[in-house]
């Protein structure tokens, strides 16, 4: 997470989520929101109505969201504190 003239930024790259807020818990709302809103958008949308481009970044929600991954809550912690 990032402060920046008074302003919270949470970025994840691999998603192409940038979020904002006033405050920490603002941002993080912000991301979850935004995360909502692609997995509506792209994850439930048939392959055959998107972009290759959109069929891509569903593969890395559903491996990122759907795949058991033992260090998840890690890997989240780290993402909201900026370290990754």
């Amino acid at each position: 997470m990032k402060k920046q003239l008074n302003m919270h930024t949470l970025e994840y790259k691999p998603l192409g989520i940038l979020a904002h807020g006033e405050t920490r818990t603002k941002a993080r709302k912000a991301f979850i929101t935004e995360l909502m809103t692609l997995w509506e958008a792209i994850v439930e949308e048939p392959d055959t109505n998107l972009t290759k481009d959109a069929q891509v970044l569903k593969s890395k929600l559903l491996k990122l969201i759907v795949k058991p991954d033992p260090d998840l809550i890690t890997k989240a912690d780290k993402l909201v504190e900026g370290v990754i």
